[in-house]
This record gives C-alpha cells, sequence and structure tokens, in this order.
C-alpha cells in the first residue's frame, strides 16, 4: 500500500537539489488571436451593455456557460524527475483519450449552476444516474454535445420558466450554440443570446478567464489522490488500474465545481465586462481593458461621446497593431 508523507517545503527543496531532481512541464501549443480581436471584443462589450440596458437586466438574470472536457486520466502537466531527464513518465491508467463533457454555468450574482455531464455511450449506466443529486448526468454516441443535449441543458438549467423577467446568456461560437433550432428554443424561454466571437473567450468568457482553471485542477487534484491510493480502484487480471468509474468522476465533477467560489465567480462574470455598472465606473474590473485590447474609434456604455478607445501615439512608423497599441480615453 503507498504511503503518503508530510514534509517542508525547505525539504523538498533539499531533498531534490541533492538527487538532482527538477519540476518539469510537459510543452504546449498557444492559441492565436484573430486579425480583427479588438473589434470583435469591443463589438460584444457593446452589444451586451445594449442588451442590459434595453430590458433591464440584473446580474442574476446573466448566465454566462462553456463546455469544457474532462480526461479518466486527469493527469498532472509536472512531476519530479531526475535533472536532464528527455522522457518523463506519469503513472496512469492508460485511458488518456477517454473523456466526457461537462457544462459549467453559473449567474452574474455568483450563484453557479449545477454541472451537466455528458458520458460515451454506457446508456444504461447513465440513466440510472439521472437522479444523481447536484449534477445532470447523459450520454451520446461520442460523448460530445449535440443539438438535443444542448436543449436539454437549457430546459433543466433554465428551469424552461418564460413569465420570468427577461434573461441573458453567453456563451461561444460552439456549433451547438448557433443552430437555427437551438436559437428558436432559446427564445420560447425568453432569453437573449451573447455569442462569445471565436478567438476572444480568453478574454471575455468567464469560465476561461478563470473557472475552468480552478475546477480542472482541482480535479487533478482528485485524480493524483485516487491514483495514489488503493481505495475505490478495480483491477484487470494483468494487474493493471481500471478506469476511474463514471459515478466516481460524476462525483468528482460535482466537489470540483462547488469548490469554486461564490466571489471567483461574480468577480469573473465581472471582468469579462458582463455585470459592470454602465456608467463607466467600473471599467477598471474588465480583463480585456487590463489587457488593453480594445478598437479604435469604438463607442462604449450606456453615454454615447462618454467613452473612445483610441489607438496609442508610436515613434515608430511602422507599430504593427498590437493589443499594446490601444487605450482607453475618457472624453
Amino acid at each position: 500500500m503507498t504511503r503518503l508523507i508530510r514534509a517542508s517545503r525547505g525539504w523538498v527543496d533539499g531533498f531534490r537539489k541533492r538527487n538532482e531532481f527538477s519540476v518539469r512541464r510537459k510543452t504546449t501549443t498557444a492559441q492565436k488571436h484573430p486579425v480583427d480581436m479588438s473589434e470583435k471584443i469591443v463589438s460584444f462589450i457593446l452589444y451586451v451593455s445594449h442588451v442590459k440596458t434595453k430590458y433591464g437586466i440584473l446580474p442574476k438574470d446573466i448566465i454566462s456557460m462553456d463546455e469544457t472536457n474532462v480526461w479518466f486520466d486527469c493527469v498532472c502537466g509536472t512531476t519530479v524527475d531526475t535533472v536532464g531527464t528527455k522522457t518523463i513518465n506519469i503513472k496512469t491508467t492508460g485511458h488518456e483519450k477517454a473523456h466526457c463533457s461537462v457544462i459549467l454555468a453559473a449567474r452574474g450574482d455568483g450563484t453557479n449552476l449545477a454541472p451537466y455531464i455528458v458520458f460515451k455511450g454506457n446508456i444504461r449506466k447513465v440513466r440510472s444516474m439521472s437522479e444523481t443529486p447536484g449534477a445532470f448526468v447523459s450520454s451520446s454516441k461520442n460523448g460530445w454535445f449535440n443539438n438535443q443535449l444542448t436543449e436539454d441543458w437549457l430546459l433543466k438549467a433554465l428551469g424552461g420558466q418564460t413569465l420570468e423577467s427577461r434573461r441573458l446568456l453567453v456563451w461561444d461560437n460552439y456549433r451547438c450554440h448557433i443552430f437555427e433550432e437551438v436559437k428558436q428554443y432559446v427564445k420560447l424561454l425568453n432569453v437573449g443570446m451573447a455569442v462569445v466571437p471565436g478567438g476572444c473567450t480568453m478574454y471575455i468568457q468567464a469560465p476561461d478567464v478563470d473557472w475552468n482553471k480552478g475546477f480542472k485542477d482541482k480535479m487533478t487534484e482528485y485524480y493524483d489522490e485516487w491514483i495514489a491510493n488503493d481505495e475505490n480502484k478495480e483491477y484487470i487480471r494483468s494487474g493493471n488500474v481500471k478506469a476511474v468509474s463514471i459515478e466516481i468522476l460524476t462525483d468528482w465533477v460535482r466537489k470540483a465545481w462547488e469548490s469554486i467560489s461564490f466571489e471567483t465567480i461574480q468577480n469573473s462574470v465581472a471582468s469579462c465586462a458582463l455585470t459592470v455598472a454602465l456608467d463607466g465606473s467600473e471599467d477598471f474590473k474588465i480583463h480585456c481593458h487590463e489587457c488593453r485590447i480594445v478598437m479604435e474609434h469604438g463607442k462604449c456604455w450606456q453615454n454615447p461621446g462618454t467613452h473612445i478607445w483610441k489607438r496609442k501615439e508610436s515613434s515608430s512608423k511602422s507599430a504593427k497593431r498590437t493589443r499594446n497599441n490601444w487605450k482607453l480615453t475618457r472624453l
């Protein structure tokens, strides 16, 4: 049985130095920004501001959501190994490609909605889990969301209460979100749509800005604890560990999502310009404002002419249009 030990940070640093160990990380590829990213971001912010003003939408009526993959082997990206080692191995169950899809959604006032989990196949087992408290569980042929499952999530998450005040749903341009049948169904629920432009989700989609990282870090923590111990495991004849069961994975998803604090959700939604004041007094909270990703001559917020995005002057005539070439100027 694996024995867990506790040690101070100083002891661990000394141990790594004596044995020539270092923390290693796998390489990743970065997402490229669209050429007209600045225009797209400000156009999105203007649209959200317009809808909020027109319908008097409150923070509690703004729902931000995103689908994310959860792997059956939630392997951490770092491990400890000998300095200079070129091939880094991490213990897994061998199911790195097996996954499920999860919808994480929350309201602008910080209230999180129950996660919606889609597994691949396992129809009978998934049906037996349909009444799982704190989560919605379903299945599809490939483990991805489709139009039918998207409509099912809309019904279960938003409740289908068309007599409520106007609501605003903020999501990306995934094909299931912009399909005509889905759009019509959203309309029936008295919900407006704000589609985050492609390539801009890392700046103005709350889950990508904050939630997803904290959620997946927690999932990795649960997986590391599970793989290091002998509890709740099943083995095949050769002695290898079976993949984590969907019951355990569902419980991890539920607990990981509940671990995201009320303040984190509230602040992340505000940082994407969804719940900031319309008079511009809370512009400093906007994530893309901090990065100075804005557009030239774009009027913003409630009063036309009070805010304008202008290009920063540069001494170089050949200065390229980058995210640092813009600033917010108040008139």
